[in-house]
């Protein structure tokens, strides 16, 4: 692929996350999205325009590693085939209720608007999980979510055992995923998903004022110092046994506290020692993001 050649081949996507710019292209010979520098969406649009001969030596530069890196890169096998009977994983909704009142919450603070919000039984998590390692021939990833998913931790735990042992009987791997609130994140549960393979996504907004103004208990009482508490404690224990990696974080943010992205990141950061830690921003139909937000962003950048 020759550098003139790219406008031919690739389809160049800019977004913006919580205020930060990210670039993309598509590969469309391959099937590849690659996120790409600043650099080299700049050169790529300037081809596309018929302005190759502006292109500065770091553009240039930039696009011929591009260049390099897709050259290398193997055609997907994008044709379905139902014999084929690959999975790699699957979410088990095990909770449609949830103990909090999150202001963003696209569930329905939580239930799914259902008037009597149901918890997933043993049996239904063992079928779930059956049919998971049925149809992946290579290993399962297993996502527990909700709702809440911690307020049926029996059922969890009675789901990763049984998986567990489905994956010794067909020597294959299993992987589990938990995203939660925190707030039943107790030494107990801590300590059982630090003995399983699994990640931790805990969700939690920065400083506290932040934090129980977005994410208060159903009653509306704040959450914060719980939370918080619980999150020393898990990683704590993830450090004593090297697995620290396994612990994220992740806020959610609403456009009109923008200018408090670095203050939130930095919180989680200083307060809880997590190596990972995400910033998204909430997406309502009546929570759009305006010229505004953005402005009184960089102003406190």
């Amino acid at each position: 692929m020759d550098i003139d050649d790219t406008n031919r081949d690739l389809n160049c996507i800019k977004s913006e996350i919580a205020g930060f710019p990210k670039f993309f292209v598509i590969h469309e010979s391959s099937g590849y999205v690659v996120e790409v520098e600043p650099e080299t969406y700049s050169g790529l649009q300037k081809i596309k325009e018929g302005e190759g001969n502006k292109l500065t030596s770091e553009e240039r530069a930039k696009l011929r590693e591009l260049q390099n890196y897709l050259n290398q890169l193997p055609p997907l096998n994008l044709e379905y085939n139902e014999d084929y009977g690959f999975l790699l994983g699957g979410s088990i909704n095990v909770s449609q209720a949830c103990n909090f009142s999150c202001v963003y919450c696209y569930a329905n603070k939580g239930t799914y608007t259902l008037e009597k919000p149901k918890l997933m039984d043993k049996e239904t998590i063992r079928k779930a999980i059956d049919f998971l390692f049925e149809k992946s021939p290579y290993g399962v990833s297993i996502v527990f979510f909700g709702g809440e998913p911690l307020l049926n931790f029996p059922a969890i735990k009675e789901g990763v055992l049984y998986a567990e042992q489905k994956a010794r009987e067909t020597k294959k791997p299993v992987f589990f995923n938990v995203t939660t609130n925190g707030y039943l994140l107790t030494p107990e549960v801590a300590e059982f998903v630090l003995n399983h393979p699994f990640n931790v996504i805990v969700s939690m907004d920065g400083p506290k004022e932040i934090h129980d103004h977005n994410r208060p208990f159903a009653d509306n009482s704040p959450t914060y110092n719980v939370v918080a508490k619980n999150l020393k404690h898990l990683v704590e224990e993830a450090k004593k046994r090297g697995k620290l990696h396994k612990i994220s974080v992740r806020a959610t943010v609403l456009p009109e506290q923008l200018n408090r992205v670095y203050d939130i990141y930095h919180h989680i950061k200083t307060e809880f020692g997590v190596l990972n830690v995400g910033v998204e921003l909430a997406t309502l139909s009546d929570s759009v993001v305006t010229k505004g937000h953005i402005d009184t962003y960089l102003e406190r950048r």
